[in-house]
């Protein structure tokens, strides 16, 4: 059975935020920045309801094999 919930990150474009924290509530991005500490205080502000998830999107330079 598959997870919505990482579906939904699966499908998001996370280009704009390389090299980025991001913090995701639901299927949105709901803030990104450099330091995790400033993702993660800001994530508590805006996702009263629900449990964010926290990514680090790699930089441009990132290899994948």
């Amino acid at each position: 059975m598959e997870d919505p919930e990482y579906q939904a990150f699966l499908d998001l474009d996370l280009g704009p935020y390389s090299g980025e924290w991001v913090a995701i509530c639901g299927s949105k991005v709901v803030c990104h920045a450099k330091s995790f500490n400033a993702v993660f205080k800001e994530a508590k502000k805006k996702c009263l309801q629900q449990r964010p998830a926290f990514a680090k999107v790699p930089g441009k330079e990132a290899w994948i094999f």
